[in-house]
Order: structure tokens, then C-alpha cells, then sequence
């Protein structure tokens, strides 16, 4: 059994957590993409979520390295982590996890 991380640094998590939103009405999550108007699946209001404030974000980050990555560091030292660029584009981490399960 092989385990994949998408690996981002928690400079690009706290950035893609800080500038996302949220439909009010439907509740879809939309990355920003430079600027936010209404919700282009119900025309909704976007809404920045409770926990995606950076207090709790950082919080979150700090339970991140206590309690992930041990586990992380677990399945590496037994040679069965595939670290998976979550930085590159959509596409192209999928191609990378497609690459990985035909090992």
C-alpha cells in the first residue's frame, strides 16, 4: 500500500485558505482567481467562511505539524509516501497522481 500526499508549503495553504469563499445560497467553494463577484453556479453571495479566518487558519496549520506530520514522516521512512506537487496546476497533479498509482 502506497500513500500520496499533495505536498503545498503552508505559505500556499494559508494563501489559498485566506482568499477563498463560499456561496452563501449553495455553499460551493470558489478559489479566488484575481476577483470575486457572485457565484457563478446560483449567482450567490460569496462569503468568506468562519474557519478560514487567519487565526484559525494558523491554529489549524499548528495542528497540521502535530499531528500530520508524524504520521507523514511514518510512511517516508518506510518507503511508502509519494509526495505529489500540490503547488503545479490542477492537471497537472492529477497527471503526477495517475503516474503514481501505475507504479
Amino acid at each position: 500500500m502506497k500513500i500520496i500526499l499533495i505536498n503545498i508549503s503552508g505559505k500556499e495553504s494559508f494563501n489559498r485558505l485566506t482568499k477563498r469563499r463560499q456561496c452563501q445560497k449553495c455553499g460551493q467553494l470558489i478559489p479566488w482567481v484575481g476577483e470575486f463577484k457572485k457565484c457563478d453556479k446560483c449567482s450567490g453571495e460569496l462569503i468568506t467562511r468562519p474557519d478560514d479566518k487567519m487565526e484559525v487558519i494558523e491554529k489549524r496549520l499548528e495542528e497540521y505539524k502535530k499531528e500530520t506530520i508524524p504520521s507523514i514522516n511514518y510512511y517516508k521512512k518506510r518507503g511508502r509516501l509519494i509526495k505529489i506537487n500540490g503547488e503545479q496546476s490542477i492537471e497537472n497533479v492529477f497527471k503526477d497522481i495517475l503516474k503514481a498509482i501505475k507504479m
